[in-house]
């Protein structure tokens, strides 16, 4: 499976190059013309991208999209490599999510989530009959763990009933690509909590399951929240 994958942009990478002519390549065939250009840094990470996740498709591909590829012939054909090369990295990307080579400048890491966030309800399921629960805002701490975990903490306001309380949260979570999901959180009054989300244009979309216990371990009710979340 993965190996189909990297070959079939491979296969609509070279599409879209193009190339030298036969009669060019038996001219010349090991070394650039005199004023070749040098490889778009972009080609060179797909190409490093290749040899982390399907070498036998960097074999492949290399004669035209390395160092002294026919990509690097002239402007023209090197401005159609370029943009092929973006288009098959974000491909790539999208495939492989953990695969840190594979990261065409858009794969959401933990430090990029840094810092204090609040996020506030845009709409709720309803779904507590026997509680009426209302979530006001939370603010979360998120502090990277590392490059793809990080944890969360912070306070929320919820009410149950009608009253309304302050209840410190405590999540660890996990990225892959520019989505994150948490353990779930059992905070104070039996509430438990599940996170998940998606970190897109310097914000937070995020789906909150608030959960009423029923004391002995299991959940009465769920309320199921879509949050906006923006750095404060």
């Amino acid at each position: 499976m993965r190996f189909f994958a990297a070959l079939l942009v491979g296969g609509m990478i070279l599409a879209c190059a193009g190339g030298k002519g036969k009669e060019e390549e038996e001219e010349n065939p090991s070394e650039l013309p005199p004023d070749g250009i040098d490889q778009a840094e972009v080609c060179a990470d797909y190409l490093n991208c290749l040899a982390a996740v399907d070498p036998n498709t960097l074999a492949s591909v290399q004669s035209t999209y390395g160092t002294e590829g026919s990509c690097w012939s002239d402007e023209t054909t090197a401005g159609q490599c370029a943009a092929a090369c973006e288009t098959g990295l974000a491909q790539m990307e999208d495939a492989y999510p953990d695969e840190p080579v594979c990261d065409d400048g858009s794969v959401t890491l933990a430090s990029d989530l840094e810092g204090t966030w609040n996020f506030e309800s845009e709409d709720a399921d309803g779904g507590c009959a026997a509680f009426i629960l209302k979530f006001d805002t939370m603010d979360l701490e998120i502090t990277p763990d590392g490059e793809k975990d990080f944890s969360a903490d912070g306070r929320a306001e919820v009410s149950i009933n009608g009253t309304w309380y302050d209840l410190n949260v405590d999540f660890a979570c996990s990225l892959s690509g520019d989505k994150f999901t948490c353990a779930e959180d059992v905070s104070r009054l039996d509430t438990h909590w599940n996170f998940e989300g998606e970190y897109r244009d310097s914000g937070i979309n995020a789906e909150l399951e608030l959960g009423v216990g029923d004391g002995e371990g299991g959940i009465q009710c769920t309320e199921v929240l879509s949050l906006v979340g923006q750095p404060i």
